[in-house]
Parts: C-alpha cells; sequence; structure tokens
C-alpha cells in the first residue's frame, strides 16, 4: 500500500475512454488507469458514489488493431480544478477477461512525459 492508501500502482497514460450513467455517450481521456480503476480527465462530473458504464479504448500498434471493452464503475473521486479536472472511478465488474484486458493495457499504454 503506498502513501495515499492505494493498493495498485496507477500508470500514467493516455487512452480514449467513453463513459456515461447506463450508455457511453461522453468520450475523453484518461489520465492514469490500474487494475483497479481510473482517472478521467473531464470537466463533467457525476455524483460521488454515482455507478456508470465505460468503454477503455486500447489501440495496439504493433498489431494495428483497436480493442474496445466495456466496464462498470463507481465514481469515488472527484478533483474540480482548473489545471486538472477528473474523476476517479473503481472498476466493480471485474471478470478474468476484463483483468488480462486492463494488463493488457497498462503493460502497452505509452509513458507520458
Amino acid at each position: 500500500m503506498n502513501k495515499e492508501g492505494r493498493t495498485q500502482i496507477r500508470k500514467p497514460g493516455f487512452c480514449r475512454i467513453a463513459y456515461g450513467l447506463t450508455e457511453p455517450i461522453v468520450s475523453d481521456l484518461t489520465q492514469d488507469i490500474s487494475q483497479k480503476g481510473v482517472f478521467i480527465r473531464t470537466p463533467y462530473f457525476f455524483d460521488l458514489g454515482t455507478e456508470m458504464t465505460m468503454e477503455l479504448e486500447y489501440y495496439n500498434a504493433e498489431e494495428k488493431s483497436l480493442t474496445t471493452m466495456r466496464f462498470k464503475g463507481k465514481i469515488v473521486r472527484l478533483q474540480n480544478n482548473i489545471e486538472d479536472p477528473g474523476m476517479g472511478v473503481e472498476f466493480i465488474d471485474l471478470d478474468p477477461e476484463r483483468e488480462a484486458f486492463l494488463t493488457k493495457v497498462i503493460a502497452k499504454i505509452p509513458k507520458v512525459e
């Protein structure tokens, strides 16, 4: 566990993510991602504790393929400031297929400089 109380390491990086209450209707970028959740960089907010549906896109440059995976999440953090607005979302429906997808994305996501 790190000093923020996190059990998973967050990896900075950008992936396209679409989200909404029942269907993904807004599209933004991730700021960082871990096996447990994602921070979505966005000026749009839902209330803390709100459950939502997300589709995370991953482009594999080596295979020249785009893969999307749908997740359910719960908003656990809001960051409403001008420099870095967004929402922290905890994944709530992780099965082995989604866990494997996240492992692949986290390993291959381009490093943010």
